[in-house]
């Protein structure tokens, strides 16, 4: 346990990190508010009153007032923050929980569970408040901040994205499997239809006031059905608030869109782990789940005609697009549009209709906002193209996967994994590295295990660069 002395350093650490980034970006938007927006208006309305050295700069003078608002008004931000997450801390340790920091690896597949739990696939931050071990597995607290939107088992499907903040219970759960679901609990105009016109969101809930009051999804309704026992749902009627999610290891209850403060904390924790204790005890006793089915590779001819081809091969479209993704082509639009857009902006800056003394301003803030998408077009077509000579004129090589590491990056609501192959190259052994995704990962993991041999594309000038052919290959169940 960390001294208070300890404590209180952390704390200031974060403050000064977390005062930094706000201030920054208050200054950035005070600025531009001040110098584009407020100050212009400022000048039109009040002219005969203001000095003349205002009067003179006024985009410098109020861009500063702006900047020093907008700073002045990130460090309060950042004070208030965290001034509320010391005081949980101390109220989770008179609970008994500790605030040690979690392993980073713990806190990954924490963050893992969510964003798989919650299916989203853009940006997701988890923050452990809390720990502590209870008899059905470790119970971690923890706020999480995530967009809305995602996947198939998300009922957030909106027309744009939003960011949320929550506080999370998660429980490890060690000795029950469950089956994936998602039990959300309905908005309310959703609930007032509902109400108005007899309609069930779920199919599989034979409860009518659960089913006005819930949407279920679920690989297995049928099981998780038998989940809902009459304590469950005595439970859920009296607490219509509880968001409830489960894969195979975890239970993820939360208040939708709600951060728990210090004074309701031990309310939230003792809820979380009544309904939890009701789930679990319910799973115990209900069907065994069906066994998962194994993805691997299966034969390929297609793939095998590929690998053994001599160079430069021909790259059929199935292969060309599990290695390079259509979705590069969106950086590189949006990168030419930055050119365009701030060349544009140099231009039209430098012209007789802008004031002398702001074309300083106008032409550096374009040739910034052009250099800034030369660099995401140019480094994404670098990269397309590299993956793309790879494919073309890589040297075919037989060897072993030497292992798997995990890393702390997710790209499309997959967790990157780094694989290290050792192979024979004209002689000598070579150790090349390549990026994994998913059920890909998972392969070459158990490729690690068994020592199996496999196949590999690498780069004659640099040995290093390599595609695994689990990278070009179709997974099959």
């Amino acid at each position: 346990m960390k001294t208070p002395q300890e404590n209180q350093a952390e704390l200031m650490r974060a403050f000064w990190i977390l005062g930094a980034f706000h201030s920054l970006v208050g200054v950035a938007v005070g600025a531009v508010l001040g110098a584009f927006v407020i100050g212009p208006w400022l000048v039109a309305a009040m002219k005969d009153s203001l000095p003349d050295v205002i009067l003179e700069h006024p985009r410098v003078a109020f861009g500063m007032l702006g900047a020093f608002v907008g700073g002045t008004a990130g460090l309060g931000k950042a004070y208030q923050s965290l001034r509320a997450q010391s005081q949980r801390r101390a109220r989770a340790e008179s609970l008994g929980l500790s605030t040690e920091k979690r392993a980073v690896a713990e806190t990954d597949a924490i963050e893992d569970d969510v964003r798989q739990l919650f299916a989203t696939d853009t940006f997701l931050e988890v923050h452990p408040v809390a720990h502590r071990e209870t008899p059905f597995g470790t119970l971690t607290i923890a706020d999480v901040q995530r967009t809305s939107g995602g996947g198939s088992t998300s009922s957030e499907h909106t027309s744009h994205r939003e960011q949320i903040k929550e506080t999370v219970a998660h429980l490890e759960v060690r000795d029950v499997r469950l089956s994936r679901f998602a039990l959300q609990p309905v908005g309310r105009v959703s609930k007032w239809l509902s109400g108005l016109f007899g309609q069930d969101h779920s199919e599989a809930l034979d409860d009518a006031e659960l089913s006005r009051r819930y949407h279920l999804s679920a690989e297995h309704p049928e099981l998780v059905a038998a989940l809902l026992t009459k304590d469950v749902r005595r439970s859920l009627q009296a607490n219509p608030d509880w968001d409830v999610r489960s894969a195979s290891g975890c239970l993820v209850l939360s208040h939708p869109r709600e951060t728990v403060s210090a004074e309701e904390l031990d309310g939230f924790i003792e809820e979380a782990l009544a309904l939890a204790s009701q789930f679990l005890d319910a799973a115990r006793k209900a069907p065994a789940l069906p066994e998962p089915a194994a993805r691997t590779i299966g034969d390929d001819p297609e793939l095998d005609a590929f690998l053994e081809e001599r160079a430069p091969r021909s790259v059929p479209a199935g292969i060309r697009r599990r290695v390079v993704s259509s979705s590069l082509y969106l950086p590189m639009v949006v990168g030419s549009v930055f050119v365009i857009g701030g060349t544009a902006f140099c231009v039209l800056g430098s012209g007789d209709a802008t004031a002398e003394a702001d074309r300083p301003l106008f032409v550096g803030l374009g040739a910034t906002i052009a250099t800034v998408g030369a660099v995401i077009a140019g480094g994404t077509f670098w990269y397309r193209r590299s993956k793309l000579r790879l494919l073309r004129h890589g040297l075919l090589a037989t060897g072993h996967i030497e292992k798997i590491e995990r890393t702390s990056l997710v790209v499309n609501n997959e967790r990157r994994y780094r694989a290290t192959i050792r192979f024979s190259a004209d002689g000598p052994e070579r150790v090349g590295m390549c990026n994994l995704y998913g059920a890909t990962a998972k392969e070459a993991e158990a490729r690690a295990e068994d020592g199996r041999p496999t196949r590999v594309l690498y780069d004659y000038d640099d040995p290093t660069k390599v595609v695994w052919e689990g990278s070009l290959a179709q997974l099959t169940s």
